[in-house]
């Protein structure tokens, strides 16, 4: 077509409908190579978030036992207002508590330092030694352990572990088991 002086040249704008289907496709499947990776992702992040708060809360216990010159102790917890020794798994929640008997028991003579709600409820939150976890004055273990941290993701597990040693240190690793 030809333009005379008086005539301007239109420009088409936007996109045809095979420009339009092969962009939708390319993008369907960037989505779907990026979708599990994603997942995994969202997991490797849920395990670590309740692992540091967890974390957290044995270092406040620690500190607190020694500050106090007292024993404290963590016990799981489904209410927040008691421990409950029935929970197979901590991620209903735990209560960081002065255990002036050291017994592991919250009673009316014990002070409730911090609740921590529940975790989240896709992460697994496992203590291998018994009900309740504790430090003296001097802030050492009274048991020695690990929690191990875990959900299920498209390679298995996304796994992390605290170990607690005698001493009251804890630290954690990225390896383990889950049950």
């Amino acid at each position: 077509m030809v333009f005379g002086p008086g005539q301007k040249r239109m420009s088409r704008a936007g996109m045809t409908l095979p420009e339009m289907l092969i962009t939708l496709s390319v993008f369907a499947i960037l989505i779907a190579i990026a979708a599990p990776s994603m997942k995994d992702m969202l997991a490797d992040r849920r395990v670590a978030a309740n692992t540091q708060t967890l974390f957290g809360s044995m270092l406040l216990a620690r500190s607190e036992a020694i500050k106090r010159q007292s024993p404290v102790s963590i016990c799981k917890s489904s209410n927040g207002s008691g421990c409950d020794n029935s929970l197979t798994n901590w991620n209903t929640g735990w209560l960081v508590f002065e255990d002036e008997d050291a017994d592991g028991i919250l009673e009316a003579g014990d002070q409730l330092i911090r609740v921590f709600d529940d975790a989240d409820s896709l992460v697994s939150v496992q203590w291998n030694n018994g009900n309740t976890l504790g430090f003296n004055h001097h802030g050492q273990a009274r048991q020695a352990g690990s929690f191990t941290l875990c959900e299920a993701n498209s390679n298995g597990f996304e796994i992390r572990q605290i170990v607690l040693s005698m001493t009251g240190r804890a630290r954690v690793s990225e390896s383990g088991t889950c049950n």
